[in-house]
């Protein structure tokens, strides 16, 4: 993996010491194979090495997605699963996904991380290849597809317009299509570098705004109840 990640950033200069960096996250990514790991065991991981001038916390990031994530499997578990066992959802796979979908981002700039203004059209597409570094990374690691295909799309849209593919996410997995609303839930209702968090109730308004179009309308009914029943 350190060889990966030199061949990928052979001259970026935040990438201080690739072969620690590799270390930490293959230990990441044995540690997760294991299974049952919650938001809360994310302290063994040093994420400070992994992006090390981040202004918003990577890991309190993943660990929110992922806590959004769980209570909105529940919640599609209860309304869905009971009545049929294809929409049952494996949680050690999902909680894979969440911890690792953001993992790409070592190989974004600080500069373009850390910009409080408006993001010009380079720096968008600099954002937008996150995915794609991520399968790179850990795309011969032993994580099994369903992950894989996490990290890679969780940013696409019902309606085919995310990134990086522009597939529809309703041919995607419905542990992507669940990801792909808990990473815009936590993102909303996150302080970042250029805007403050949003309420609660902003968010949820925006994530019904977006059902049919940028989210799953099923994944929304049953992250919307989850969040109201938390809050």
């Amino acid at each position: 993996m350190e060889k990966k990640i030199r061949e990928l950033f052979p001259e970026i200069e935040w990438i201080k010491d690739p072969e620690l960096q590799a270390k930490v996250v293959a230990s990441y990514v044995d540690a997760l194979k294991t299974g049952g790991w919650e938001p809360e065991d994310m302290d063994k991981i040093p994420f400070t090495l992994l992006i090390p001038n981040c202004p918003f916390s990577y890991l309190e990031h993943v660990r929110g997605v992922t806590r959004v994530a769980k209570r909105a499997m529940d919640e599609f578990n209860a309304i869905y699963a009971a009545k049929d066992a294809k929409f049952t959802i494996d949680n050690d796979l999902l909680v894979a996904g969440a911890l690792l979908h953001d993992i790409g981002k070592i190989g974004v700039a600080d500069t373009i991380l850390n910009k409080p203004g408006k993001l010009t059209n380079e720096e968008f597409e600099a954002i937008h290849q996150h995915p794609l570094i991520g399968v790179t990374i850990l795309s011969d690691v032993g994580l099994s597809p369903e992950v894989l295909e996490m990290v890679r799309s969780h940013h696409e849209r019902y309606d085919g317009k995310g990134y990086p593919d522009g597939v529809r996410s309703s041919e995607l997995s419905l542990m992507t299509r669940i990801l792909c609303v808990a990473d815009a839930y936590d993102a909303m209702t996150s302080d970042r570098p250029y805007r403050q968090r949003l309420p609660h109730e902003e968010a949820i308004r925006r994530l019904q705004e977006g059902a049919g179009t940028q989210f799953d309308p099923a994944v929304v009914e049953a992250m919307v109840k989850a969040e109201h029943a938390k809050n």
